[in-house]
């Protein structure tokens, strides 16, 4: 289980927790997300209006987030892309 905060990344896998704080605080006024997690990076959105906001990319190792390059603008869902589920 991940669970995400404006300022901490909690993970919970086999019965021990992790707590990351974020590199920079996740702005918004809820971080509402969708998320899709390749093992070490977590993509997120925020919400920040109806059609929610530029997507980040968040180390579940170390908490550094950034922006996902190419993406600008709103977005309100990640995942896989359909038949090459490695391909994010």
């Amino acid at each position: 289980m991940i669970a995400v905060s404006r300022n901490r990344l909690m993970v919970s896998a086999g019965g021990r927790e992790r707590v990351i704080t974020l590199s920079t605080p996740l702005t918004g006024p809820i971080v509402r997300m969708a998320p899709f997690d390749t093992g070490t990076t977590l993509f997120v959105g925020l919400a920040k209006g109806e059609w929610g906001a530029g997507p980040k990319r968040i180390d579940t190792i170390t908490g550094t987030v950034n922006e996902v390059p190419g993406l600008g603008g709103p977005i309100n869902g990640v995942g896989p892309v359909p038949g090459r589920p490695a391909a994010s």
